[in-house]
């Protein structure tokens, strides 16, 4: 008499962006013949409850585990979802601007794309601070407490935090011309 096999498993990570490489761990009993669909076109059958990997593409893709032990079977299923590759986070920052009211570079604002988070300060050139933010979409018109700021070097200092969690800092400069 064999005691019937468990299917068991779990896989690292589940998720993330593509291309995503996952970590089968069997943690199946009891079991002969291991046969693992993947989902993605991939499948592989082993006589021992060996560790696998595989490398997924964009997708949502049901994975199976099936443990026989020559008489009886057990299924183990789960899910991979792995979505579009984050793109990198971009910070620019334009060294001229001109607010005089010609409705062209009147505001400076620093252009970027794929974050989550955009804080800084801007200091003049004897390092008083002008401004604090706190926003990705920060403009500035170039007045200080209503009062127009005077032409110069201004400072910026700032942290990102992108999509994909990376975190970096920066410093620039740049001129108000009127």
């Amino acid at each position: 008499v064999l005691n019937a096999p468990n299917a068991n498993a779990s896989l690292t990570p589940a998720s993330g962006s593509s291309p995503l490489l996952v970590d089968f761990t069997n943690l199946s009993t009891g079991g002969t013949s291991y046969y693992w669909n993947f989902g993605n076109g991939g499948d592989t059958t082993t006589s021992t409850a060996a560790n696998v990997t595989q490398l997924y593409t964009t997708g949502s893709y049901l994975v199976t585990l099936l443990v026989s032990n020559g008489f009886c079977q057990s299924i183990w299923t789960d899910q991979v979802f792995v979505s579009n590759p984050i793109a990198p986070p971009i910070v620019e920052i334009p060294n001229v601007f001109t607010p005089n009211g010609d409705l062209s570079n009147d505001v400076f604002l620093i252009n970027s794309e794929n974050l989550q988070s955009l804080s800084g300060t801007i200091v003049n050139r004897w390092g008083n601070t002008i401004l604090e933010f706190d926003t990705v979409d920060f403009t500035w018109d170039g007045t200080i407490q209503g009062d127009k700021a005077t032409e110069g070097t201004y400072f910026v200092i700032y942290k990102a935090i992108g999509y994909d969690q990376h975190v970096f800092e920066g410093q620039s400069f740049f001129q108000l011309i009127r």
